[in-house]
């Protein structure tokens, strides 16, 4: 199925995902079976990362497209919260960069697609990128819920009202870009004379709402997604959401023994380490000791029903009830 090599991986690294990324790559190559394997991130990282093998690289990310990079964006940024009297201590030029980067590699790569995959992220199963027939990408499908802010944004880049094809959104830990289609929304977005900005990416950030813009207004992999979804639909096989643990770390800690792995593979195909989450010695000890005689699933599950009574998870359900009480008075 992947053993033509036909892809890159191109993994956008930041500081928070290098203990998982020193371990993950094995099963990146395992199970992805990638032509090659490119982090791209603040040159500053390079070092951290172990480059030495064949066939893995290092890009930096104020490199890729001309112009873009962390300080223009912010600057972007700013302009638009001054424009419209408002300030942000927030800091979100970072986190739009890597969504560019993910799309800007369009025009690096010479495959015809390549597989963007989040750095917290480990497949442990082998990732299913084609249909039985070889003839159409896989793209997966995430959780039953949409951040209408996107769609606002989307309206707006393709110069017509967007709505959600599916109920499932399409933010997942990982996605198969076709090159050619990328390259298509991209240009689209660039001819766009109704968008303040010369190109792509800074049409993109004057498209935002200005009170979204420090926060989430918009989504690369939503933007894709619906892209796909209206205008290139018979190109892609569209799956459901692909098994996943959010919670790896809290349970397995931030370097699993292999075991471990195996054992939580035969629930999940992917497991994502999230830096925000901290590794829970309770847990892991409890993983460690009972792999052998009881599921992954059935620990995770156990797991979550006891954060739902737990006294934070009680006070934050207290607050949200509060506020939506607040707004109906």
């Amino acid at each position: 199925m992947n053993s033509h090599k036909q892809y890159e991986v191109i993994i956008p690294i930041y500081w928070d995902q290098i203990k998982t990324v020193e371990w993950s790559v094995k099963y990146i190559r395992q199970n992805l079976e990638p032509s090659r394997i490119i982090f791209i991130g603040p040159v500053e990282i390079k070092e951290f990362l172990n480059l030495e093998q064949d066939d893995i690289s290092f890009l930096d990310g104020n490199l890729i497209f001309h112009g873009m990079n962390k300080k223009s964006i912010d600057d972007i940024i700013q302009r638009v919260l001054r424009e419209e009297g408002m300030t942000s201590k927030k800091k979100r030029a970072g986190w739009y960069l890597q969504q560019f980067i993910k799309m800007g590699y369009a025009y690096h790569t010479k495959k015809d697609g390549y597989i963007v995959w989040d750095g917290d992220s480990v497949p442990v199963r082998k990732i299913k990128l084609w249909d039985d027939e070889h003839q159409k990408k896989v793209m997966i499908l995430g959780a039953e819920h949409h951040h209408m802010e996107y769609y606002d944004t989307m309206s707006k880049l393709f110069a017509c009202e967007i709505k959600p094809e599916r109920k499932e959104t399409f933010v997942v830990p990982y996605m198969l870009f076709d090159t050619v289609i990328m390259q298509q929304m991209l240009n689209n977005i660039t001819s766009n004379e109704r968008l303040r900005g010369e190109v792509w990416w800074e049409k993109i950030l004057y498209a935002i709402d200005p009170k979204e813009i420090d926060k989430s207004g918009f989504s690369e992999f939503e933007t894709y997604g619906e892209f796909v979804c209206n205008f290139y639909d018979n190109k892609y096989l569209f799956i459901a959401n692909v098994e996943q643990s959010t919670d790896a770390r809290i349970l397995l800690g931030d370097k699993p023994k292999e075991e471990l792995i195996k054992w939580a593979a035969g629930d999940y195909s992917v497991l994502i380490f999230e830096a925000r989450d901290k590794p829970r010695e309770f847990w892991i000890h409890i993983c460690s000791k009972l792999y052998k005689k009881v599921s992954y699933r059935s620990i995770a599950q156990i797991r979550k029903k006891v954060v739902k009574v737990s006294p934070n998870s009680i006070k934050e359900r207290i607050k949200r009830v509060y506020f939506k009480l607040k707004k109906k008075i």
